[in-house]
């Protein structure tokens, strides 16, 4: 619809600027008929998956789940500060 091509402009114009350590930048947009393709840039291995990964269903120590948490707010916070 014409309402969710106009959400998914308005998203796609907000990427473009971003530029944070914490946030994967929007590198392209290509168009069809019918898709919106958008290129990103590449995260490599995710540190926060891998951290879930290497502790194999256990908890995180305290100090790798604040360093985490500190990452991920301070990704989040930047967008919206935007």
């Amino acid at each position: 619809s014409a309402e969710r091509l106009l959400s998914v402009a308005a998203e796609i114009d907000a990427m473009r600027n971003l530029r944070h350590v914490n946030v994967v930048s929007l590198l392209g947009v290509v168009q069809s008929t019918r898709h919106v393709l958008m290129r990103m840039e590449y995260a490599g291995p995710s540190t926060l998956m891998k951290a879930l990964v290497q502790s194999d269903g256990s908890r995180l120590p305290l100090s790798r789940a604040a360093d985490l948490y500190r990452q991920l707010t301070a990704g989040v916070a930047y967008c919206h500060s935007q």
